[in-house]
């Protein structure tokens, strides 16, 4: 097995260091217990390649065994029922690091835009519409004499569409759902087989599934959509909702676990929450989203959560 080659690529936080990251994946396949003889010599040729691949390995070997010590030392302080919890948070860290590092590529091969995690990117579509991709998100763009198409494979994208001379039809393609845009301007984030659209102006018509006929979404409302579920329109205040093409979250009337699940879609890291969320105490937030972690910090000052972190997860407990 060949290690990822990572492509050249920045986001809101610097270069990507594909050393690192090929380096992480040789750790995790090595003390998986499954290498192959013909991957263990794969893997000494990797490493032998120069000082710098020697010495991206030994720091992503700390990192591993510093992220099986944290987790072992919150573990000793936590009470016997939570201790499990730890130890499935260390093996979800583990597999999140797998995983970063296993699709890397994939995900940028696969698609015409990816995103990674704390990236936005602006995109200037060839009929001067703009396309603004939210972060851990995947878009495909079909373009023709006929019909202007985009497929939202995962994540979030925000439109401001042109009108168009030939009168080609603008559409967005989100599981089984087809949104089709009436000189509007909107986001639309996909979640598991289903997904949402806010509506900041314009109209849009949602149609797919048996719907019998297309839902009308007009500006400051949104519709959630699924499998088997007609489409539900409600009120929402648009411009808040699409804050994040800013770089900002409103996070409003949360619980703690519902906010952690909002902010996951944009951190660069991983934060895991690890306490009983079973206060009644509701967050109201405005975050920037280039700062999250000065948000983390004033839970652990406001006793909302104590925040401990180890390499890029953070944990709350």
């Amino acid at each position: 097995m060949q290690p990822p080659q990572a492509p050249e690529a920045s986001n809101d936080h610097g270069p990507v260091d594909a050393l690192a990251e090929q380096a992480t994946h040789w750790v995790v396949r090595l003390t998986s217990g499954e290498t192959t003889s013909d991957e263990v010599a794969t893997f000494r040729r990797w490493r032998d390649q120069s000082p710098e691949h020697a010495a991206a390995l030994a720091k992503a070997r700390r990192d591993w065994l510093l992220l099986g010590h944290g987790f072992d030392a919150l573990a000793e302080q936590a009470s016997p029922p939570r201790r499990r919890a730890f130890r499935y948070a260390a093996i979800a860290a583990g597999f999140l690091a797998f995983v970063a590092v296993g699709q890397q590529a994939l995900t940028h091969f696969n698609h015409d835009y990816v995103t990674r995690a704390g990236e936005r990117r602006t995109v200037a579509l060839a009929d001067g519409s703009t396309m603004v991709i939210g972060a851990r998100s995947a878009v495909d763009v079909r373009f023709n004499a006929n019909r202007r198409s985009v497929d939202l494979v995962r994540g979030s994208a925000y439109f401001d569409v042109a009108r168009d001379g030939a009168k080609r039809s603008f559409s967005v393609t989100v599981g089984d759902r087809v949104i089709r845009d009436i000189g509007t301007a909107f986001g639309v984030r996909k979640a598991g087989a289903g997904g949402e659209v806010v509506v900041a102006q314009g109209e849009v018509q949602v149609t797919g599934d048996r719907q019998a006929a297309p839902l009308r979404v007009r500006p400051n409302q949104a519709a959630n959509f699924g499998p088997g579920v007609l489409p539900a329109i409600r009120s929402v205040n648009a411009a808040d909702q699409l804050l994040w093409i800013d770089g900002r979250l409103v996070i409003a009337d949360a619980s703690l676990s519902d906010a952690v699940r909002q902010i996951n879609r944009y951190y660069g890291g991983r934060i895991i929450l690890l306490k009983a969320d079973d206060s009644q105490r509701r967050l109201n937030a405005v975050i920037d989203l280039d700062n999250v972690d000065g948000w983390l910090n004033s839970l652990d000052r406001a006793g909302v959560a104590r925040v401990s972190r180890i390499g890029s997860t953070v944990i709350l407990r």
